[in-house]
């Protein structure tokens, strides 16, 4: 997160995500086990969502009255 206040930025930087998991659940004598993999990565239709929402506009008219830590900025932030 190089553009953490910079929200322009930010909507455009690469995400992605890999996991590899092992849930383990049961009785002790006779456990059962389940693996998962998965990827998740920012798609274009995502940061074209955030850049049409009206938290976006509010967002950059708050940036650029220099309040970064707006709380529409912080909504906006966390849908990217």
């Amino acid at each position: 997160m190089s553009h953490r206040w910079n929200t322009e930025k930010l909507v455009e930087e690469e995400l992605k995500v890999e996991v590899d998991g092992k849930l383990k659940y049961g009785r002790k004598d006779e456990p059962r086990e389940i693996r998962f993999q998965t990827v998740l990565e920012k798609t274009e239709e995502q940061k074209k969502s955030v850049k049409e929402s009206a938290e976006w506009v509010k967002c950059l008219e708050q940036e650029r009255k220099g309040m970064v830590l707006a709380p529409v900025c912080m909504k906006v932030r966390n849908q990217v």
